[in-house]
């Protein structure tokens, strides 16, 4: 998959699936990298390391940008928390 394809994907995840125990907002950083990594698996075939900030909360309207490298080129992905519990892979863009 061409960087330009990859940087125009879009993926919705449940949120509610990524929150910490006992708390309803916080986000577990390392399950949400595993599925981001997931899915660009799923779309490019290539493995990932996906890399997110601490202290992520899975609040309606509020972005995160993570890193990777695709292809050999370090990526920035960034992500915003929708209404319903969902995580929206908004734009993939390098570096």
């Amino acid at each position: 998959m061409s960087r330009r394809v990859a940087a125009a994907a879009l993926l919705t995840l449940p949120a509610g699936a990524l929150a910490a125990c006992g708390s309803t907002d916080r986000v577990d950083r390392h399950e949400l990298e595993a599925k981001i990594a997931a899915y660009v698996q799923q779309r490019t075939g290539s493995e990932v390391a996906v890399r997110c900030p601490e202290g992520i909360r899975a609040r309606d309207g509020a972005s995160v940008r993570c890193s990777t490298v695709l292809s050999g080129a370090p990526m920035v992905v960034d992500l915003r928390f929708t209404q319903g519990g969902h995580v929206r892979i908004t734009r993939m863009r390098p570096q």
